[in-house]
C-alpha cells in the first residue's frame, strides 16, 4: 500500500519503490558520513594525541606550519575529546547502518581511556587510542558488510 500524505487539498503518493530508493539514499548518506567522521576524527585525535605524548616529529611539523600556538594542552585536551567526540559520531552512524553495538562500546571506552590518560599517564592514553583503532576498523568492516549485504538483488 503506498505511503499518502495531504498537503492542502493535494493528494500526494509515494510508491514502495520511491520510499525504498530513498532509505537506500539514507542509508548510502549515512555509511558515508560514518566513514568521513570516523577518519578525520581519529587523524585529528592522533596529531592530537602525539602532540600531547611530546612526540618531537609532530611537535616540529605543527610548529613549522604556524600552529605553535596550539602546544599547550589547555588547547589540546579539547581539541583531543572534540577529535574523539567526532570518531564516536561516526562510530554510531555506523552502528545505525550494521545494528552492532560492539564498535561503538568498544570506541566509548577506548575514548575515555584516551582522554583520561592524557593527564594521568600517557602509555595509557595511547592504549585507550589503540582501543579507538581497533573500534574503528570493525565498525569499517561491519558497515561494508552491511552495504554489501543491501546491494544484494532479493
Amino acid at each position: 500500500m503506498p505511503a499518502k500524505q495531504r498537503r492542502g487539498s493535494i493528494l500526494l503518493q509515494r510508491s514502495q519503490r520511491a520510499t525504498a530508493m530513498q532509505h537506500g539514499d539514507d542509508m548510502l548518506n549515512r555509511t558515508r558520513a560514518s566513514r568521513r567522521a570516523t577518519g578525520g576524527g581519529l587523524v585529528g585525535s592522533a596529531v592530537t594525541l602525539l602532540c600531547c605524548a611530546g612526540v618531537a616529529p609532530v611537535i616540529g611539523v605543527v610548529s613549522a606550519i604556524g600552529l605553535g600556538f596550539l602546544l599547550r594542552d589547555a588547547i589540546l585536551i579539547p581539541l583531543l575529546i572534540l577529535g574523539v567526540g567526532v570518531t564516536i559520531w561516526g562510530l554510531w552512524q555506523g552502528r545505525r547502518c550494521h545494528g552492532r553495538g560492539g564498535p561503538l562500546v568498544v570506541g566509548l571506552l577506548g575514548g575515555l581511556i584516551t582522554v583520561g590518560g592524557v593527564p594521568a599517564w600517557v602509555p595509557l592514553a595511547l592504549a585507550g587510542f589503540v582501543a579507538v583503532i581497533v573500534a574503528s576498523i570493525w565498525n569499517l568492516q561491519a558497515v561494508r558488510a552491511c552495504l554489501a549485504r543491501r546491494s544484494m538483488p532479493g
